[in-house]
């Protein structure tokens, strides 16, 4: 049975250098997980993509709801 991820180390030491000059946000993560991990050296199967893509979605209306409620203002 292949494992669910795959880490090449040599790209994933590399790409450090990238990410602590340049952080990525939540926004280049999210938009495509499949693809920044590759950037990374990280490979990962169709179920874990999905499991990320889920929880992703998740979070994104969990956020949505906050802000809703950031909005409401009650007067006592």
């Amino acid at each position: 049975m292949a494992s669910p991820i795959t880490v090449d180390l040599d790209a994933a030491k590399a790409a450090l250098t990238s990410l602590k000059a340049n952080p990525p946000s939540h926004d280049d993560i999210a938009s495509d997980p499949e693809a920044f991990l590759a950037r990374l050296g990280i490979q990962v199967d169709a179920d874990t993509l999905s499991t990320i893509q889920s929880k992703l979605s998740a979070q994104k209306a969990l956020s949505s709801e906050s802000e809703q409620a950031a909005i409401i203002h009650i007067d006592s």
